[in-house]
C-alpha cells in the first residue's frame, strides 16, 4: 500500500518546517561519526504552478498598458465618427456601434486590472508581480525562461551529503554564498569553512561578508582573471590576527591586516589612502538642484 502523491505533498507541505528541523539534527548527530570536507554550492530551478502568463514585470506591464491605451483610443475615435454622422447608408455588422461598445469594454477592464497590478508593484516594491505563486520569479533556466523558485544547495565533497539548503526566489546566483553557508559556519565556530561555486557567484560584497564570518568562497573566475580585489572600508583596531572567530575576522581585515587563517588565500592587503574633490556648500547645492530638484527633496527619496 502507497500513499498517492497528493498524500505526499500535503505531509510535505504540512510538515515543511518540522523536516527542515530533522534534516538539521540528521546532519548534527552524523557529525561525530563522518569527517566533512569542502561545500559546494549551486542553486537550481524549481518550476513554480505560475505560468509565464500569470507573471508581471514594469516593462510588461508597461507594453500591455500602451498597447490598450491604443486600441482603446482608436474604439473611441470610431466611436465618436459615428456619433457624429446623422446617417449611416451601410455599416458592416462588426463595426456597429454596439459591436465597438462591447469590444472596448473588455480592454477598458483590461486596462484597469493591469493598472492595478502596476500600482501594488510601486507600493510594494517588487520587481515581479506573480498571481498564482506571489514569491515566485520569472527567471532563466536551460529551457529559456520560467517562473520558478532558485534554491541553494550545498553538498559535502568528502560524504556527498546535503550539508544545507536555503530556498530563494532570487532570479540570480549572486550573493548567495554567505547565506547559504553562514548556518555551517555558526554550528562549527572553531574551523575555517571551504566553499566552491561557479562565476555566477561572483560578488564582491557576498565574498566579502563570506571571509568576515570564516568562510573561504573559491569562486570559479572568468578568464583572463588570476584573483579578485575586494574593496574593504578601513577602521583602525587593535585585531588578533591568530583568532578566527568572525569579530577578530572582521577587524583583521578592516585594519588592513591578514588574518592567519587566510595567509594562503590573501595575497596582499594594502591600505590607500583615497582623495576626494570636496566642493563649497553652495556649489554642491547648485547642482543637487538642478538634477534631483532639491537636496530635501532628494533626501526625503533616499530615506
Amino acid at each position: 500500500m502507497e500513499p498517492d502523491f497528493r498524500t505526499i505533498s500535503d505531509f510535505r507541505k504540512d510538515n515543511i518546517g518540522s523536516l527542515k528541523k530533522i534534516f538539521q539534527e540528521f546532519n548534527r548527530r552524523i557529525s561525530g561519526a563522518v569527517e566533512w570536507g569542502f561545500t559546494s554550492i549551486n542553486g537550481s530551478k524549481f518550476l513554480a504552478n505560475n505560468s509565464k502568463d500569470n507573471n508581471f514585470t514594469k516593462n510588461k506591464l508597461d507594453d500591455r498598458i500602451k498597447w490598450l491605451n491604443a486600441h482603446t483610443d482608436e474604439y473611441l475615435r470610431i466611436l465618436k465618427e459615428m456619433d457624429e454622422q446623422e446617417e449611416l447608408e451601410e455599416v458592416p455588422e462588426n463595426l456597429t456601434k454596439e459591436t465597438l461598445e462591447a469590444k472596448l469594454k473588455e480592454p477598458q477592464e483590461s486596462l484597469a486590472r493591469y493598472e492595478a497590478y502596476q500600482k501594488l508593484m510601486e507600493d510594494t516594491g517588487v520587481s515581479q508581480l506573480s498571481l498564482t505563486d506571489a514569491d515566485a520569479r520569472l527567471m532563466k533556466n536551460k529551457n529559456g525562461f520560467a517562473v520558478a523558485y532558485n534554491p541553494q544547495t550545498a553538498v559535502d565533497s568528502a560524504t556527498h551529503l546535503i550539508r544545507d539548503f536555503e530556498m530563494t526566489n532570487q532570479v540570480t546566483d549572486h550573493g548567495l554564498l554567505s547565506p547559504t553557508m553562514s548556518r555551517m559556519r555558526e554550528e562549527e565556530p572553531d574551523k575555517i569553512l571551504e566553499t566552491v561555486a561557479d562565476k555566477g557567484y561572483e560578488n564582491a560584497e557576498d565574498m566579502l561578508q563570506c571571509l568576515e564570518n570564516g568562510i573561504i568562497p573559491h569562486v570559479i573566475m572568468e578568464d583572463g582573471k588570476d584573483g579578485y580585489e575586494l574593496n574593504i572600508s578601513y577602521e583602525e583596531a587593535e585585531a588578533d590576527i591568530h583568532s578566527i572567530k568572525p569579530d577578530e575576522l572582521r577587524k583583521s581585515l578592516h585594519a588592513g591586516l591578514i588574518p592567519e587563517a587566510y595567509a594562503d588565500v590573501i595575497s596582499d592587503i594594502r591600505v590607500e589612502e583615497v582623495r576626494r574633490k570636496v566642493r563649497d556648500e553652495e556649489e554642491k547645492s547648485e547642482n543637487v538642484k538642478s538634477i534631483y530638484g532639491t537636496p530635501e527633496g532628494m533626501m526625503e527619496r533616499a530615506k
